[in-house]
């Protein structure tokens, strides 16, 4: 299995157990990007705390992923809307890389479906056996 690369932004903002939680969640739910690409992931996680009038905080997370295969990016926005980030720090992450998860997967099933789409694959398969 490739191995991967992960780096965090804005650590400072989260207790030391709240780093540590964000920490295990993201290596071990990435393996859910590393597995849609098939190649090395360069993860980079950007955690934005925002605190409102209480004690409350709400979590957003953005999340890059580098691949030889491209770019792709998910985020957990600041708007009031179903994607956004959550008042859970846990809920937020999980969020976050299931996002990026489902952009990798349509990404690299769109570029697969190109092949079928102009009859490449066919046609290569075909000069290749002759």
């Amino acid at each position: 299995m490739p191995s991967n690369m992960i780096k965090y932004v804005g650590l400072g903002e989260l207790s030391v157990d709240e780093q540590q939680t964000l920490k295990r969640i993201i290596e071990q739910e990435s393996v859910k990007v590393t597995r849609a690409t098939r190649d090395p992931v360069d993860l980079m996680v950007k955690v934005n705390v925002h605190k409102s009038a209480g004690k409350r905080k709400r979590y957003t997370i953005h999340m890059k992923a580098s691949t030889k295969a491209g770019v792709f990016n998910a985020k957990t926005g600041e708007t009031p809307s179903k994607n956004s980030g959550d008042w859970d720090l846990t809920t937020a992450a999980h969020k976050a890389i299931e996002k990026l998860a489902a952009e990798t997967d349509h990404k690299m099933r769109s570029s697969a479906a190109k092949w079928k789409k102009h009859r490449l694959k066919a046609f290569l398969r075909q000069w290749f056996k002759e």
